[in-house]
């Protein structure tokens, strides 16, 4: 769990600063464990946050409210403990709590978690997070910026340039 891996980290000394990088559901979950624990993390890298699982699991809901024992999910089975689970809290009210610098970076072609909860209601207050919006689908930011490279050679050494730097916050 990701709290584990921030203690082991926080207790070695040779750490002085952490941060949280997460992938699609990755995301997801270090900016939710970011907001818990603001003092331990230093800053955040988020590919394409998957903020749409909660909408997706209560998709999933029966007439009742209630959540099948199991789902398919992706091609992988899920119980109905990480529906309940993922409904039980709005993740854009917890986030909230995390007023760190943040770099989210997030394809504007995604289909699988729409742009639109990256872009929507997270950016409605004052969080001190950078964008980054690039023609492509749901992978890895280091393909995002190999694609802009060669894509857009016009822009991209200010656009990478502009990556690069934000990551020295620390």
């Amino acid at each position: 769990d990701l709290n584990a891996v921030i203690d082991h980290f926080k207790n070695d000394p040779r750490f002085t600063k952490l941060f949280l990088m997460g992938f699609s559901q990755g995301g997801f979950v270090s900016s939710y464990v970011a907001a818990q624990r603001p003092e331990d993390v230093a800053g955040l890298v988020l590919e394409y946050p998957a903020y749409v699982l909660q909408d997706d699991a209560r998709k999933r809901a029966l007439s009742d409210g209630a959540f099948p024992a199991t789902s398919n999910v992706m091609g992988q089975t899920i119980g109905h403990v990480y529906n309940e689970a993922a409904v039980s809290f709005e993740i854009y009210d917890v986030i909230r709590d995390y007023t760190g610098k943040a770099l989210i970076l997030h394809g504007d072609q995604d289909r699988i978690v729409p742009l639109k909860y990256s872009a929507s209601r997270i950016f409605d207050s004052s969080f001190g997070y950078f964008f980054g919006v690039f023609r492509i689908r749901h992978f890895p930011a280091m393909l995002m910026v190999e694609y802009f490279t060669v894509t857009y050679p016009e822009n991209s050494e200010i656009r990478v340039n502009d990556f690069f730097s934000y990551l020295e916050w620390a």
